[in-house]
């Protein structure tokens, strides 16, 4: 693991991912700001559908924003795009690029994470040159399509064996967050409870003191 960024990936709570999908025409730079002024620490951009060219452009003006914020910023997918914008790490899902492939793409100072949805998977991740993993889906979610739902038992099993920072993710919301973080994962990712809310920084700002509390009161 990358010792640079440990510290700041342990201390994420909500891990934001700003998705094209959900989000529609709405604007990516508007929702990067609204995550910002809730006090979100980290940020994936993640766009499964439009070309590479339009994942760059919009990279491209998303990174100043958080680099001005010293908001970690992480692409989904495309480690060319992370290399290209300056952006802090790529995230990678299981049939992406293999983490080593990555790795001559990115070098050894990028954060590279994971998706892992077995703990076989997981286990497999950890034994690369990867930063962190994202465990799930928890419950069923509809912003990506899950044929398999590992559930709470597969981020208990995880959090068991692996020792990178771990960050819960699929189906998680408000009313089911408690059961999440009783397990202790070092941050949660919560796609369409945050991209839905009414008030994007008022709802993230409420969900990292919900994060944090939890912490203290496990300690």
């Amino acid at each position: 693991m990358r010792t640079t960024y440990e510290a700041q990936l342990r201390n994420v709570g909500l891990y934001g991912i700003i998705d094209r999908g959900t989000i529609g025409r709405r604007s990516p730079v508007a929702i990067a700001e609204a995550m910002i002024a809730g006090g979100v620490r980290l940020v994936q951009y993640r766009d499964k559908n439009s070309e590479p060219g339009e994942v760059y452009r919009a990279c491209g003006r998303l990174r100043p924003i958080f680099k001005e914020a010293n908001v970690l910023f992480v692409v989904n997918d495309y480690p060319d795009v992370a290399v290209a914008v300056g952006a802090d790490g790529v995230h990678l899902g299981v049939g992406d690029l293999p983490v080593a492939a990555c790795r001559t793409v990115v070098g050894e100072a990028m954060i590279v994470g994971r998706s892992s949805g077995s703990l076989d998977e997981a286990l497999e991740g950890a034994r690369e040159a990867i930063d962190y993993l994202a465990v799930g889906a928890i419950f069923p979610t509809t912003t990506k399509h899950k044929e398999w739902i590992g559930g709470l038992e597969l981020l208990r099993g995880v959090r068991a064996q692996v020792t990178l920072p771990l960050f819960a993710i699929g189906g998680i919301t408000s009313k089911n967050l408690d059961e999440v973080l009783a397990l202790r994962p070092d941050g949660v990712a919560m796609v369409s409870d945050v991209l839905n809310a009414s008030d994007i920084a008022v709802h993230v700002r409420a969900l990292n003191e919900r994060i944090r509390r939890a912490r203290r009161t496990g300690e």
